[in-house]
This record gives C-alpha cells, sequence and structure tokens, in this order.
C-alpha cells in the first residue's frame, strides 16, 4: 500500500538557502512577549535564533490594498480593527478559523 508513496509525494526544495532577517522591532516585540512568557519559553531558542536588521521593513501588503493611499501609521496606531492575524475584521478569516 505505501510502496509507491514516495514515487506520489512531491520533491520539496527550500526556497532560501539561510535564515531570513526579520526587522529590528519585530524581534523586539518578539523577545518581549517571550520575556512577557505570551510565547511559552519553550520556544526561546527559535526566536532567539532569528536574526534581526536594518534593512528589513515591516510592510502590511494586505492593509495597504484596504487602505489604499492613506497613512498606513495612522491606521496602524490606531488599530483600525486589526484582528490577531493582522487582517481588518470582516474582511478575511483568522489562519487558524476552518
Amino acid at each position: 500500500m505505501f510502496e509507491d508513496l514516495q514515487n506520489r509525494v512531491p520533491k520539496l526544495t527550500p526556497l532560501f538557502a539561510g535564515l531570513q532577517p526579520i526587522s529590528l522591532n519585530k524581534k523586539k516585540d518578539l523577545m518581549s512577549l517571550l520575556s512577557d512568557n505570551v510565547i511559552p519559553q519553550y520556544y526561546t531558542p527559535f526566536y532567539d535564533a532569528l536574526v534581526p536588521s536594518k534593512k528589513v521593513r515591516d510592510s502590511f501588503p494586505y492593509l495597504e490594498e484596504v487602505v489604499g493611499g492613506e497613512d498606513l501609521s495612522q491606521v496602524i496606531t490606531l488599530g483600525a480593527g486589526i484582528g490577531t492575524c493582522g487582517c481588518a475584521y470582516g474582511q478575511r478569516k483568522s489562519p487558524l478559523e476552518p
């Protein structure tokens, strides 16, 4: 039954050769969540290994699409009904929802 399984499963190749950097602010926020025990301490090695870079800029492509030409900093600062997945409420479901 499982003999042919290897032939039916596609071969995946890594998209990147190494770790992809994240923004300095994102790293700082993640480490804060770890220290506040929002993220379980079990995951500390993973988050410690993330590489921050000044060159990486946080972006919100879905918000840019929804908000258009408006100043995103005001929208993000005010909250504007942003759900846990970073989407405007009522626009898309959380990735955790079925």
